[in-house]
């Protein structure tokens, strides 16, 4: 099970920002907009197979 969710991280973070997005989508409240923010860099790094500190 946690191999597949390592090699599918992509659309993981593709859930947590759509939920956050729903989230913020319903408060409006400009706070877990920025959640989802963080989660739309970290599917594009998955995406490009990068991980989250290059160091």
């Amino acid at each position: 099970m946690a191999l597949v969710l390592l090699n599918n991280m992509q659309f993981v973070w593709l859930g947590v920002a759509v939920v956050f997005l729903l989230i913020e989508a319903a408060t409006m409240g400009l706070t877990t907009i920025w959640f989802a923010l963080g989660a739309l860099i970290s599917m594009v790094l998955a995406f490009l197979n990068l991980p989250l500190a290059w160091c």
